[in-house]
């Protein structure tokens, strides 16, 4: 990702972090040492000399949103899977004039020498394209090299006629206009998802696939502790460690989630990870308790 003008950084900086979330198909939420609250300090880095499509925003009162650039869910969904939840080392090459840390991923091996570089994977798959600055140096020409080849090879979105583009922008319902007839067309049987977000412990925001309806889920039969919003001071005690723990567990994860009933514009329902229901592990490890008008939902 390109970022305006570079500052050379005061130092080598490497970084080593396990990854939160994947925002696109250039950037990344790492996780870092422990803050002054006992929680990961998080950080955002960005994919150096690399371009990713950028994703489709949510319409809000002020914004009719917008929607995906060709090829922005296949460059996230590339980089989520190859990532989300593993640890990498970040080296960071430059610091542009916005403060954005901008480097080279690595992902496994038993040394910087046999690791991935996860640029260069995204580039041979043909969802990341190279953006070279004024200097090309040896990585970046290392990266363009894999760039001609993935072209060559057709991969990705170069073995794509233009003309059908448009297919690859997802058809996003941002809205339910009908939350009882999406819990009716799902009849309680799990559906795969993607957790977008964790507003806190007992609510999450998901995509459901593959129709991509955007929907927020609070989980049937418990509440957890609130975590700090925008425009709030501070969080209810033991929110922020709640939220941490669904994050780590769900956020960005392939989930299955099952619609049991609507709150209002919201649902009700139950989110399944390989272990099995998030929320009876909220309610093991003491971060969320029962709450009786919702727990015959479940």
């Amino acid at each position: 990702m390109t970022d305006g003008a570079q500052l050379p950084p005061q130092q080598s900086a490497m970084k080593r972090g396990v990854v939160k979330q994947a925002l696109s198909g250039d950037a990344l939420v790492l996780l870092g040492p422990s803050g002054a609250n006992g929680l990961p300090q998080e950080m955002t880095v960005y994919l150096a000399n690399i371009s990713a499509p950028r994703l489709a925003k949510r319409p809000t009162d002020n914004s009719p949103g917008q929607p995906d650039e060709p090829f922005a869910w296949e460059a996230r969904e590339f980089l989520r899977k190859k990532v989300v939840g593993q640890q990498v080392n970040f080296v960071r090459d430059f610091i542009a004039t916005s403060g954005r840390e901008h480097g080279r991923i690595y992902i496994g091996g038993t040394s910087m020498e046999t690791a991935e570089n996860v640029a260069e994977l995204g580039v041979a798959e043909g969802w990341l394209e190279v953006r070279p600055g004024k200097q090309v140096d040896e990585q970046t020409q290392k990266l363009l090299d894999v760039q001609e080849k993935a072209k060559s090879s057709k991969k990705g979105k170069w073995g794509v006629d233009e003309a059908d583009y448009q297919k690859h922008v997802r058809d996003i319902k941002w809205n339910v206009e009908d939350p009882r007839a999406l819990v009716d067309k799902y009849a309680q049987k799990p559906v795969k998802a993607i957790i977008e977000q964790v507003r806190d412990g007992s609510t999450v925001r998901a995509f459901l696939l593959p129709d991509f309806e955007y929907v927020t889920i609070m989980l049937s039969g418990i509440k957890a502790p609130s975590a700090q919003s925008i425009g709030e001071t501070s969080a209810q005690p033991f929110g922020e460690e709640a939220k941490f723990f669904v994050e780590q567990r769900i956020l960005h994860r392939d989930v299955e989630v099952i619609l049991e009933g609507t709150s209002n514009q919201n649902f009700m329902g139950s989110v399944l990870h390989p272990r099995g229901n998030i929320a009876e592990f909220l309610l093991k490890d003491g971060y969320a308790k029962c709450v009786d008008w919702s727990i015959g939902i479940a």
